[in-house]
């Protein structure tokens, strides 16, 4: 994460007072000046973004539209303890005014908040006919790009002479095995608390240790196997998987949140990010989809953009961005593809039998398209028009 020299005036990071979060490093130069470099943060950033109800019922709005123009039928947003944003969108959907449907994930913050107010919705709680309250947030580790996966080996890196960028200069490139955001027992304690509520967990994991870490937690949690299946918990990205953590995953009755658009953007550099004995445990869902972990795709929106066939032509192609494939034998097929965006979000929200397929007795939310299930690739399709229980919500 980036600040300008305002944002870091404001969090005062360069104060003798100062004191940062645990897990959260601030790269300073060697003055020991904030450079404005996070490895980690966000939460910190958020605590001085404020906007009024309007403006944030605005923002809603806007970005609900460009999903609807991308021809998306639901959304799946992830908010914070920011004032008065749950109470935005409870306000809209009460008004009638989300054309999709939006399963609401908030971040454990926000979740120990509401629950400290008394005013935590039911899980699975659904205003008006389209936003539901569906799961708390937890972020297991950081990311690939910025060295902050939390992974089981260490991984030695060697300086790039040749850039002389301000990242380059001011980026620690020490043999690192990533930071783990949440240790076994606050993960243990945290997964238990929203278990205890009745809520389940989608949880951010990138490495492997973070899914480690995941497991641990859930098994520590006190509730039995069975009990733990029945939440149906989520991991977010899972871009860093071993074959030994494949059963652990399936005993637990876990599914896969992925972003097939990852392997576009990272195929032309991960390599050299992750230790050689993880190279096999990359982006592995045709692994998940044989061995029957349910899998189901997603955007990261703003990470990647919002769009689904480009999504959906990645998880088919895993273009490595040089002309090649990025691990073959993890392509899907067509329909595989398809699914993991239609059955398999259904699947992740639990609502497979309402949602996600056209069959008799389930609501009318599809898509109408200019594709054929014969074709091997999406790259010329063009999403026609989209209806949400039935009615017309784009036109192309």
């Amino acid at each position: 994460m980036a600040l300008n020299s305002k944002a870091i005036s404001a969090l005062r990071l360069d104060s003798e007072e100062f004191v940062p979060p645990a897990n959260i490093e601030i790269v300073r130069d060697e003055n020991g000046k904030a450079t404005g470099l996070l490895r980690e943060g966000f939460n910190l950033v958020s605590e001085i973004r404020v906007e009024s109800s309007t403006t944030l019922k605005r923002r809603i709005i806007l970005g609900l539209e460009t999903c609807v123009k991308a021809g998306l039928t639901q959304v799946h947003a992830c908010e914070g303890k920011e004032p008065g944003l749950i109470e935005a969108w409870i306000e809209l959907a009460k008004e009638n005014k989300l054309k999709i449907r939006v399963f609401l994930s908030i971040f454990y913050d926000a979740f120990v908040d509401l629950k400290t107010r008394n005013i935590l919705p039911k899980q699975g709680v659904t205003f008006g006919d389209r936003l539901t309250f569906d799961r708390v947030k937890l972020f297991a580790d950081g990311a690939l790009g910025a060295n902050t996966a939390a992974l089981r080996l260490n991984k030695m890196y060697k300086k790039d002479k040749k850039k002389n960028d301000f990242y380059s200069k001011h980026y620690k490139q020490a043999p690192h095995s990533g930071i783990a955001l949440e240790s076994i027992e606050s993960m243990t304690f945290k997964l238990t608390e929203i278990m205890d509520q009745g809520y389940r967990a989608e949880i951010h994991v990138i490495g492997d240790r973070a899914v480690d870490n995941t497991l641990d937690g859930l098994v520590n949690s006190g509730y039995s196997i069975e009990q733990i299946r029945k939440f149906r918990h989520i991991l977010n990205h899972s871009q860093i998987i071993r074959k030994d953590q494949h059963q652990r995953i399936i005993d637990l009755g876990c599914s896969c949140s992925i972003q097939p658009q990852f392997v576009t953007s990272d195929a032309p550099w991960v390599y050299e990010s992750v230790p050689d004995e993880l190279h096999d445990a990359l982006y592995t869902w045709k692994t998940f989809l044989d061995l029957g972990i349910p899998v189901h795709g997603g955007s990261d929106s703003p990470v990647e953009e919002i769009l689904p066939l480009e999504a959906i032509e990645a998880a088919i192609k895993r273009s490595d961005g040089n002309g090649g494939t990025f691990m073959p034998a993890e392509c899907l097929t067509l329909r595989e593809a398809l699914s993991i965006f239609t059955h398999g979000v259904a699947q992740g929200v639990r609502l497979e039998n309402k949602i996600g397929s056209l069959l008799p007795g389930q609501l009318a939310d599809f898509n109408i398209l200019n594709g054929s299930l014969d074709d091997t690739s999406v790259q010329n399709w063009k999403i026609l028009e989209s209806f949400v229980e039935g009615k017309l919500v784009f036109k192309a």
